[in-house]
């Protein structure tokens, strides 16, 4: 029905909008002898931030449309102005015995919890990560504090440990690890991230730990039982021979002669 350019644009950040002689038909048709005013010509488009967008603040969203009627009279009109915002959080990839080793390599998914609608309907993308129980979808971000470049769905620490995770509405997110360093354990469960307003400063920055050597069961766990279960085995067996023992030393005191 319509037509969409950049080229011919008179405004930045702006598009034109030509109905072909095919739409006009058919908007005719649909209209027929009613009174426009009874139609609306909805336009949908979407829109993302650049590198001006500032953390935490307010930023206006208005749009304007500029059109010219059939006697070539020009009219404009504005939206209202619905107010978006964008938020980030940074993190430091660090040993667990020696917070001033940085650990570089860690790679993270970013996650956002699914809709009631997009679980209803078994949307694309829907899945489960570790250590939420809720469904989740992967959503892409800016890696870097500029907000520069492209969008990516995951991010590595550098040499420096450094994660950044930018570009997001305000909200709840899981950041899970994918990839752990080199020589270190993989993180049990996802991250849970409260992006906000303040999310992306300095003071709230997360440091995320890895170590090293044999992972132990967590409490409650199933290898928790595992050891209980041993622990008694191994306690019964101890008892058994001290009463087997204790058996034997009595019946030779009892075969004794006076």
């Amino acid at each position: 029905i319509c037509m969409v350019t950049d080229a011919d644009s008179p405004l930045s950040d702006s598009f034109v909008l030509e109905l072909t002689a095919v739409g006009m038909n058919r908007i005719s048709y649909a209209v027929g002898a009613d009174n426009c005013d009874n139609y609306m010509l909805r336009t949908y488009f979407s829109a993302q931030i650049n590198a001006n967008a500032e953390m935490g603040a307010d930023i206006p969203n208005q749009a304007e449309l500029i059109y010219t009627n059939a006697v070539n009279f020009e009219f404009s009109e504005k939206s209202d102005v619905p107010v978006v915002y964008t938020g980030g959080i940074n993190l430091i990839k660090v040993d667990s015995k020696d917070n001033s080793k940085k650990l570089a390599g860690a790679v993270f998914e970013l996650y956002r919890p699914a809709t009631e609608d997009e679980i209803l309907t078994n949307a694309a993308g829907i899945t489960e990560i570790p250590g939420v129980t809720q469904k989740v979808i992967k959503v892409s971000f800016f890696n870097n504090t500029g907000l520069s470049g492209e969008k990516v769905t995951s991010v590595a620490s550098g040499d420096d440990g450094a994660v950044a995770v930018y570009g997001l509405a305000y909200g709840i997110y899981y950041l899970a690890e994918t990839e752990p360093p080199d020589g270190y354990n993989a993180l049990p469960k996802a991250i849970t991230l409260n992006i906000n307003e303040s999310s992306h400063t300095e003071q709230n920055k997360i440091i995320v730990e890895n170590s090293t050597g044999m992972l132990l069961p967590e409490t409650g766990g199933f290898g928790t039982t595992v050891f209980t279960v041993a622990g008694i085995l191994l306690s019964g067996g101890a008892m058994a021979l001290l009463f087997t023992d204790w058996y034997k030393k009595g019946a030779a005191a009892d075969n004794k002669t006076p």
